[in-house]
Order: structure tokens, then sequence, then C-alpha cells
């Protein structure tokens, strides 16, 4: 069978012949490298706060050759990550910072486990994070303000934010709004 990765094993061949006479080889030396990569990190959380400071966590990686983890982020699903992890990450825990004046509403990670023979893990599950929404939306542009029949009639261009919940109408009269 063979060996263990990252065994070291010495090696000899004995001869005998019919009549009892042995002879012995010289040792070579076998080291099996570790070509095997770690597992994955499993179980991404993350949390974000108001100010963007978000904190993810994760299960360690099974295997038990293990020196760090690498973080990656991308502020879309479908595009390049990039490694936001200064080197090895050796805890299972990563702060980051996010922008939060933005209309992109989720950033995401993943994580790969660096074992001691520099393999990496494939990529753990892309964790989707839900970024607080600080942004108000842009104001709607009012166009037309006219009397047809005795009735206001009002044009204007919606906002362009995603999350509109309602507009209202706020009217100046009398020096009040």
């Amino acid at each position: 069978t063979f060996p263990d990765p990252e065994s070291v094993r010495y090696y000899k061949v004995l001869v005998a012949d019919t009549a009892g006479n042995s002879a012995i080889s010289q040792t070579i030396f076998l080291s099996v490298p570790d070509i095997y990569p770690p597992d994955a990190p499993a179980d991404l959380k993350a949390v974000v706060d108001t100010t963007g400071r978000l904190t993810l966590v994760w299960r360690h990686s099974t295997s038990v050759d293990v020196t760090g983890y690498k973080v990656y982020r991308s502020d879309m699903a479908s595009h390049d990550f990039i490694q936001v992890s200064k080197g090895k990450q050796s805890s299972n825990a990563f702060i980051d910072e996010v922008e939060l004046n933005k209309h992109n509403p989720e950033v995401f990670y993943f994580i790969r486990t660096i074992h001691d023979n520099y393999n990496h893990s494939s990529s753990s599950d892309t964790l989707s994070v839900k970024i607080p929404d600080l942004l108000p939306p842009t104001s709607p542009v009012l166009q037309k303000a006219r009397n047809v029949d005795g009735q206001l009639q009002l044009e204007w261009i919606p906002s362009s934010s995603n999350d509109v919940a309602f507009y209202v109408l706020i009217e100046f009269a009398d020096g009040n709004w």
C-alpha cells in the first residue's frame, strides 16, 4: 500500500537464494508530500452594525494540519472576489469594514482553509450579508402642475431608488407646509 501523506519511509530489499545466502540492497528514502487540500470551512455567519463594522465567523475546518484561513469579498455574487484578509487568518473570526453609503444592498464572502503544506481548500459556501440601509431614497422630480377642470394634476419623475415604499404629497398653503 502507498504510505500516508506526510509520512517518511525507508526501504531495503532482501534477496535470498536456495542455499540460504542473502544480500540486502542499499537503503532508499521515500517522503510522500501532502498534496491533498484541507476541508473547507463551514457555517459562515456575519453581522454588520450601523457603522459598517462586519464580524464574520465560521466553524473551523476539520482537517488536522490547518494553519489558517483566507477571507474573500465581492460586492456582487457574479463578480470576482478579492482577498480581504492580510495573509493567513489564524482564528475563525474576521472583522471587516463595509461601505454603507452605496446602493448595493448586500456584500458576499467566502473562505478558504490553508494547511501546513500551503494547499488551499475549495471555497466555502458563499455568504450573502445584507447591509443596513441608511441612505434616503432619491427625490422625485416634479415636472408639471396644472389645473384641469378645477382639479390639481401633478406629474413627476419617480425616485430611482429600488426600495421606495410610498409617496406623500405635501402642500404649502397659507405660509405653512
